[in-house]
């Protein structure tokens, strides 16, 4: 049976997210108060305590969010034939998404918070590229280290050149997809 969400909640959820995206644009993390947040959103306090303890609650859960909604992208790719074109496709979900939620991340690149929610986003999908990787070690990929290893080494270069994509304005995509297809050949001995 399929677990319906409250609409309320979604709405909630929603408004605040959006506060906050507003707020980011006007002031540092830091300076955002849960009140102004409440007050920005027009929900009560008490609403907001309902679902968070606290602005850090709140923005792990967008945080946590973001995550969710990467995963579930990734999820749909469909295996290719040759796994450089699996990963290089991975890499442009990620980066469809990015651009899809672009006011989000800029604010996600400016927050003094960058450093936590970039080691979330890294934890997901260093995890998943560790899934991946074993299941292409074990039809016959040839690694060139053990899977944590490379999922390791994939996940902290890739994560980087987003990184810098992004803070470079987030133009020229294919360009950034053409230089990471070359690398991830010669990380898989293509």
């Amino acid at each position: 049976m399929e677990k319906k969400l409250d609409l309320r909640i979604v709405k909630t959820y929603s408004k605040l997210r959006e506060a906050l995206s507003q707020m980011m644009h006007e002031m540092k993390f830091d300076e955002i108060t849960v009140y102004d947040l409440c007050l920005r959103a027009k929900i009560r306090r008490a609403t907001f305590y309902k679902h968070f303890s606290d602005k850090y609650d709140f923005l792990s859960s967008v945080i946590s969010s973001m995550q969710e909604e990467i995963s579930e992208k990734l999820a749909r790719i469909e295996l290719c034939e040759n796994p450089v074109d699996y990963y290089t496709l991975y890499v442009k979900e990620i980066l469809d998404y990015l651009t899809g939620n672009a006011k989000l991340s800029e604010l996600i690149l400016v927050s003094d918070e960058f450093p936590s929610i970039l080691n979330v986003i890294m934890k997901g999908t260093r995890s998943s590229f560790i899934c991946d990787l074993k299941r292409d070690a074990k039809n016959g990929l040839k690694l060139p280290s053990d899977v944590e290893t490379v999922a390791m080494f994939l996940n902290g270069g890739l994560c980087a050149l987003i990184v810098e994509w992004l803070q470079n304005g987030a133009v020229d995509e294919e360009g950034l997809l053409l230089r990471v297809k070359r690398l991830i050949e010669r990380v898989l001995g293509f």
